[in-house]
């Protein structure tokens, strides 16, 4: 789980963190009843006890996947600015690695160098002066080289870290990074082919291949955003056959094939198997555009200046104050000896072993690691090289008030509520039967997360098939490639049953970004995106709402507002229609029960909560089958143990997982990016539901006012064009525009139901009578605090008297 020591850097941080199993933490309870007033005995000790449900696979930040690996990061790491309260309800931002960020645009003298517009003046050159007085916990200093060592390692292209895509692409994506991160040192002098587009030269030779060939180093092909074979496997032989001739096949093997009048002829049918005109074939295609040259960290625009203590951070498009601030209050850095000492090949790229146990593990935050067993322990001690506790202010004063840290793994949420009621833990993470006793408890803060939980599918019929094949049992998988299907589970699904009866308090979710995403937070703090008109009329549409006069309901709120998602009769008439389908397509057997295996974490077992809702997604199943072909056949089991669910469903290794994306929360337009856009994940094989779908081939016609001269255009782009534009600077201008592209994004990736939304995670936790948080009411901007402004009432000494004076069991009901 991600307890409330991360709210602050969560609330913040616009990385798109994957939403992994545990949800998010301890935010606290007043705690003040009974104990004493919070102030510290300078003589007495005091250790703040959590758990969490498992040990991080990694901590290094560079290849952080899951919750858990980042679980340690606000007590091991030091920001370059954070946001900390300000007043009743208000904050302000606070220098923590940094003295200074200062947007130096418009005097900055290398424009050209940079490829930046001599007229541009704001936005796109920040130059961070950092203070000097910080080092690693072995008393190692700390500057400006340690920032450029670690970021060419994050986007160091023999690697391939997961966590690169946050500087070359999204918000503060670095000019030159993505060059630099796709290139690759064996292709140095070689041909260099580039995709057709309307700006190739009119004289050029053509070619096509489908698959990448070492003498071409093929790029991704422009109609497809993504390598023929991936393509190939996405939609299957029937949509590359033209003339009875799967073209995929006909020229595998032969590399890069100069385009004659009989390729020409293959490619215009592929492009009408698309829906698309003939004329576009050439968009299938490649021509030479030069040789590689060795690509270098110096052609990245992050680099030290003037002095060991500044650097320069160059974005590709411009951003806001806020947006800045808001996204360096994660971090990167890495200790360079052991980052290099860790260093190993590892399935074909570099590695290294950073950050994976105590001794590779170093801090530059309050606390370090002293102790980790896997499994059962971790222990964190005050890091007495950290800066802050060495200054002459009151910066910090009465703040980061505890002397240790214990960390139990602990999965069973029973064995942990048993111990916060011993006194033993100082924050519990409710179930669903703990939340119905608990919650109207004072010690309980409750505030919703931007994580989306959701169903994620498999649909490739090449991907079932096998699945089908593999499970040996007779039972078929094969009908989740029809959408009818598929939507027909979708409208099956009660979810305030759900939620009610096996969540703690999770609210429904009809949509992929919920209520914490603000579309214009710096100025405006009620800028909701799930509020505005766009994103209500986006999802009344896609349920099929109707509202205005003579209708149900008079306005797109009302409509929404009104929205279940649940219907039982209409997912009747898609089971039937599904399975009359798949009977004439061959691909269902009557009488075949259908078994969709859903992995939901990689716990040992599944919680009580996640067996109850298994059971009752099942009960909604036959109630939803009753009557159609699918009668009494259709069951899912959720299953537990893996770590890597989200790559496993797109490689077709289980066909569904439970799973949920979060974060980004102050800008969507590039938080959309993880559905549509493979430069947001990591590439196509990253986004979790590309398994049987493609948004960069998959086109959305849009009509609007996009150039708010108050006339409408019409325009067809791809899912990942149109998420590019609103993430650039193509409608800066244009908030309006930006809202509805985003909305009709968002219904798009819906409709394809590759996913079913489920519920919105929730905080829902309690804090013991020992601690107390610094405010009851949830910011967006910091939580409810954070443990830096935790506030205790009993050192451990004491805290030992008073559990025993109540009997060795407290009472929080």
């Amino acid at each position: 789980m991600r307890k409330f020591v991360k709210a602050s850097a969560a609330a913040l941080a616009l990385v798109l963190l994957l939403g992994a199993c545990s949800k998010s933490g301890n935010q606290g309870g007043t705690g003040t009843e009974g104990s004493k007033e919070a102030s510290k005995d300078p003589n007495a000790v005091y250790t703040y006890n959590d758990y969490t449900a498992a040990t991080p696979n990694t901590m290094n930040p560079h290849t952080q996947q899951q919750s858990n690996d980042s679980y340690l990061d606000s007590y091991l790491q030091t920001p370059l600015i954070t946001a900390i309260p300000d007043g009743e309800g208000g904050y302000k931002w606070e220098y923590m690695g940094a003295t200074s960020i200062e947007d130096v645009t418009k005097d900055f003298a290398d424009k050209e160098k940079w490829g930046i517009p001599a007229e541009a003046d704001k936005g796109l050159v920040w130059k961070i002066t950092l203070r000097e007085d910080q080092k690693w916990s072995d008393g190692t200093p700390i500057d400006a080289n340690t920032h450029v060592y670690s970021m060419s390692q994050l986007l160091n292209p023999e690697m391939k870290n997961r966590r690169a895509n946050t500087y070359y692409s999204g918000s503060l994506a670095i000019r030159g990074a993505e060059e630099y991160y796709t290139y690759d040192k064996n292709y140095k002098g070689k041909a260099k082919y580039s995709a057709w587009s309307a700006d190739t030269p009119e004289d050029a030779k053509l070619f096509f291949t489908v698959e990448k060939v070492e003498e071409a180093f093929t790029p991704d092909s422009g109609f497809f955003g993504a390598d023929l074979a991936t393509a190939y496997e996405n939609y299957g032989a029937e949509a590359f056959t033209v003339d009875g001739v799967d073209v995929y096949k006909k020229y595998q093997g032969q590399g890069l094939v100069e385009v004659t009048a009989e390729v020409q002829k293959d490619l215009e049918g592929l492009a009408v198997n698309f829906e698309n005109p003939a004329e576009n074939w050439k968009e299938f295609t490649y021509f030479e555009d030069g040789t590689y040259e060795e690509v270098t960290f110096d052609s990245v625009g992050f680099y030290k200046g003037e002095n060991d203590y500044e650097y320069y951070h160059i974005l590709q498009n411009p951003a806001t104050e806020f947006i800045f601030f808001a996204n360096s209050t994660g971090s990167w850095l890495v200790k360079e000896d052991l980052y290099e000492a860790g260093k190993n090949q590892k399935e074909g790229l570099l590695a290294t072993n950073y950050a994976t146990d105590l001794a590779t593990a170093y801090s530059y935050g309050p606390y370090k690691l002293v102790s980790l067993e896997k499994d059962r322990q971790m222990k964190l001690e005050r890091n007495e090289e950290w800066y802050g506790y060495k200054l002459d202010t009151d910066q910090f004063k009465d703040q980061f008030v505890a002397d240790k840290i214990t960390i139990e793994i602990i999965e069973d949420p029973n064995t942990a509520l048993q111990l916060f009621n011993k006194g033993q833990l100082d924050n519990v993470n409710l179930d669903a039967d703990q939340w119905q006793r608990y919650r109207m408890s004072e010690y309980m803060h409750t505030a919703e997360e931007s994580y989306t939980f959701r169903y994620v599918f498999g649909t490739s019929p090449e991907t079932l098939a096998q699945l089908e094949a593999n499970a040996g049992d007779g039972s078929n998988k094969r009908v989740l490639q029809y959408k009818d299907f598929r939507k027909a589970l979708s409208l099956s699904l009660d979810r305030n049953k759900i939620t009610s009866e096996s969540t703690a308090g999770n609210a429904p979710a009809y949509y992929l970004l919920n209520n914490n995403y603000y579309y214009d937070i710096e100025n405006d703090p009620q800028s909701i995106y799930r509020k505005s008109e766009a994103a209500m009329e986006a999802i009344v549409d896609l349920y099929g709402v109707e509202y205005g006069d003579g209708k149900s309901y008079a306005t797109a709120e009302d409509a929404y507002n009104a929205l279940s998602g649940y219907d039982v009769e209409s997912a009747k008439k898609l089971f039937q229609a599904a399975y009359d389908q798949a009977i004439a397509d061959g691909n269902y057997t009557d009488g075949q029960a259908v078994n969709i295996n859903i992995m939901v974490g990689p716990a040992s077992s599944l919680t009580a909560q996640d067996t109850r809702q298994q059971d009752i997604v099942n009960e909604l199943l036959q109630q939803a089958t009753e009557g159609t072909g699918f009668a009494g056949k259709v069951n899912v089991k959720y299953l537990t143990g893996s770590t890597s669910r989200y790559d496993d469903v797109v490689n077709g290794k289980v066909e569904a997982i439970r799973g949920a994306w979060g974060g980004g929360a102050f800008y969507p337009f590039s938080s959309i990016g993880v559905y549509v856009n493979p430069a947001s994940t990591g590439g196509l094989n990253k986004i979790h539901e590309s398994n049987g779908w493609n948004p960069t081939v998959a086109q959305l016609k849009l009509k609007f006012d996009f150039n708010g001269d108050g006339t409408e255009e019409e325009e067809t782009r791809t899912l990942t064009e149109w998420q590019s534009a609103i993430q650039g600077i193509e409608f800066n201008d244009n908030v309006e525009a930006k809202l509805y592209i985003l909305a009709q994004l968002e219904k798009a990736v819906l409709d394809t139901v590759q996913n079913i939304p489920l519920y919105t995670s929730t905080f829902n936790m309690m804090t013991s009578q020992k601690v107390s948080q610094y405010t009851n009411v949830y910011n967006p901007m910091y939580g409810f605090g954070g443990f830096r402004f935790l506030k205790f009432h009993y050192s451990d000494a004491d805290w030992a008297k008073y559990v025993e004076e109540q009997g060795g069991i407290l009472n929080y009901e």
